[in-house]
């Protein structure tokens, strides 16, 4: 999932928890019925096809992507060995019954009960399933949290409710989710954890807010940050290769490595580690250079005659201050470029104040 070089030997079953949760509300978001016949956001425009011509995922119809689903789930719950749990099984085999009689119904509402009754009764079987499994159970509500950010909301919800933006990109959610991501850190690693805290963060005051979120274009945008959640945690996309969104941070022929943001954020998180560490350097080769000379206060001359004796040379203080300095550049390199990736991930639409202060010509 993320660029630690140790790959954890249960990565492929914590990402297939991780798709489980992510298609279980996905699926549960399809059969509502205000979104049963409608395109993804971006996907709205839709290209006449014949018989035989070949659409991508994304430009397959609404009820091809929701039988897909169904296989998915499927599948996925095979791979977890879910399918020898005889209450989850016969749960599954009603449920997909159920979903298959909607498809062919034409009044879906008295059918949508039962679907909802036993989509909670199977999400409860396996969570129980994995609970003993840590780090599936994390990886499994990790999908499902991610995802409901955006299949489960209702907008039109009081914020008490659930499915409200209240709810599903509220601060007691966006801290559970935060909080599930930095579970599966050696999984994911810092970048990625980074690309799901930043932008949730920005998502959440967002969701408080009911006059940007109700803004035209948020859907869509919450749309997209969705799929780059899943694609990253998935590793179907690197953080490494981000774009930074230059939209309204800066021009768009900026280098990344000039914005000088990046190593302001860097630098405030290490300061107390950078300012130890130049302190350790400076005294390091202060003692180098009086050891080079040999010369200085009789208090120094004893104290070089005993490094000395020690056998700590000049040479080699010099030498540890210069890993050191690597060390510290190393550093703040690795977290200059988690900042980058925290920037980059953002999807979340900005206030419309800052928007324009960024937009503003310098004085």
């Amino acid at each position: 999932m993320g660029e630690e070089a140790l790959v954890p030997a249960d990565l492929d079953s914590v990402r297939y928890a991780f798709r489980l949760g992510w298609a279980v509300a996905e699926l549960r978001g399809r059969y509502q019925l205000d979104r049963f016949d409608k395109r993804d956001p971006g996907g709205e425009k839709v290209f006449k096809r014949g018989t035989h011509q070949l659409p991508l995922a994304s430009e397959r119809s609404p009820a091809e992507i929701r039988k897909e689903l169904i296989e998915t789930v499927e599948d996925l719950s095979k791979e977890l060995d879910l399918d020898q749990d005889a209450a989850a099984s016969e749960t599954w085999t009603t449920l997909k019954a159920l979903l298959t009689t909607i498809e062919e119904a034409t009044d879906r509402q008295p059918l949508l009960s039962g679907v909802v009754s036993k989509l909670f009764k199977w999400d409860a079987h396996i969570q129980d399933a994995l609970v003993l499994h840590a780090t599936r159970a994390a990886g499994y509500q990790l999908g499902r949290g991610l995802a409901e950010s955006y299949w489960a909301l209702e907008p039109d919800r009081a914020d008490d409710e659930m499915g409200s933006w209240e709810f599903v990109l509220g601060e007691r959610r966006c801290e559970i989710l935060q909080r599930l991501a930095c579970r599966l850190s050696s999984y994911l690693g810092a970048s990625v954890v980074a690309a799901i805290e930043g932008p949730l963060a920005d998502w959440s005051g967002l969701a408080g807010d009911a006059t940007r979120r109700t803004q035209p274009g948020v859907a869509a945008d919450l749309f997209r940050q969705c799929l780059l959640w899943r694609d990253l945690v998935r590793g179907e996309r690197q953080p490494q290769d981000l774009p930074l969104n230059t939209d309204v941070e800066a021009p768009a022929s900026a280098e990344v490595w000039k914005n000088l943001k990046l190593y302001r954020v860097a630098l405030s998180s290490l300061k107390l580690p950078l300012l130890g560490g130049i302190a350790g350097i400076v005294a390091l080769i202060a003692g180098a250079s009086l050891l080079a000379s040999g010369a200085g206060h009789t208090g120094f001359s004893t104290a070089i005659g005993l490094l000395g004796a020690l056998g700590v040379t000049s040479a080699s203080l010099y030498a540890h201050a210069k890993a050191d300095v690597t060390s510290l550049l190393a550093n703040l390199r690795k977290k200059v470029e988690v900042e980058r990736v925290r920037q980059a991930a953002d999807l979340c639409p900005i206030p419309a104040a800052r928007a324009q202060r960024q937009l503003a010509p310098p004085h």
